[in-house]
């Protein structure tokens, strides 16, 4: 919900999502621990790619970490391709491409 709550989001419901950042580590966590549950992979980098999308910036400690964890979720799914999951390679390589154009701090 949260996903497409940010997707929808325009105006000052943009910067009202903005404190959803936080959750960011917490998120990052329950996709390592669950890499094999393909809704969880499906609906985080989802909501990761519309936060992002819908972000002009995101601080250094949230950005990096996240930049890292989906590169290293990348690097498994070429190995362990998942064509149960086709979105799941959408969502994760467009969030790596515009989490890593943002702005490390507000303009």
């Amino acid at each position: 919900i949260a996903a497409l709550w940010v997707w929808r989001a325009r105006g000052s419901a943009v910067e009202a999502a903005m404190p959803l950042l936080g959750l960011i580590p917490r998120l990052l966590e329950v996709l390592v621990d669950h890499q094999e549950d393909k809704d969880v992979l499906l609906h985080a980098t989802r909501f990761l790619f519309n936060l992002a999308k819908r972000s002009t910036y995101w601080p250094e400690n949230v950005r990096e970490p996240t930049l890292a964890a989906l590169k290293e979720l990348c690097s498994a799914s070429l190995l362990t391709p998942r064509p149960e999951c086709p979105d799941f390679m959408h969502y994760l390589l467009n969030a790596l491409k515009v989490i890593a154009q943002l702005d490390l701090e507000p303009k």
